[in-house]
Parts: structure tokens; C-alpha cells; sequence
């Protein structure tokens, strides 16, 4: 029998501080003595900030990022990449 170690989750994705339960199965060649087991996750994330002034979400067309600010024709500068765009 090789040994593994198997992680049995209920799904795939979690937010930040959720608690994870699910199912560790260790399989070993032997019997071995332990205390017990730590387990640390690492994982990824992505974040797309939207903007929302009304009925109309702002975003950046080119990037997805913020605006800075939107003037008095309706213009607003993205805060990442820098364009410009119209917003009605």
C-alpha cells in the first residue's frame, strides 16, 4: 500500500476567514504514531471591483478598474490604467 494523503471537499470555491469542512484520509504502509495531523491550504483569488453610481455600474472598459472621479460631461479617468470614458 503506498502512502497518500486525500482531501475530500464538498466544493471548490471559498471566501476569506469561511471555515472549510470536509474530509482528510491519510493511507499509510504502517501503523505510525502521531499526535496529530496539520493541514494548511493555500489557494488563489481573483477580485473585479465594480462601481455603481444609480442604474449604471462604472467600470473601466479597457481594465475593469475604478474611476478616479467623473467630471461635469460625464468623463471619468480610470484609476489604474488611465483612460478615459464616457459615462451616461
Amino acid at each position: 500500500m503506498a502512502r497518500e494523503i486525500v482531501v475530500e471537499l464538498p466544493r471548490t470555491a471559498y471566501y476569506t476567514g469561511e471555515v472549510i469542512e470536509g474530509t482528510v484520509v491519510v493511507e499509510a504502509s504502517r501503523d505510525v504514531s502521531s499526535r496529530g495531523l496539520y493541514v494548511d491550504f493555500t489557494g488563489t483569488e481573483e477580485t473585479v471591483i465594480t462601481r455603481q453610481q444609480g442604474k449604471v455600474a462604472l467600470s473601466c472598459p479597457n481594465c475593469g478598474g475604478p474611476p478616479t472621479n467623473v467630471d461635469r460631461f460625464g468623463i471619468a479617468t480610470c484609476s489604474y490604467c488611465g483612460t478615459r470614458f464616457l459615462v451616461r
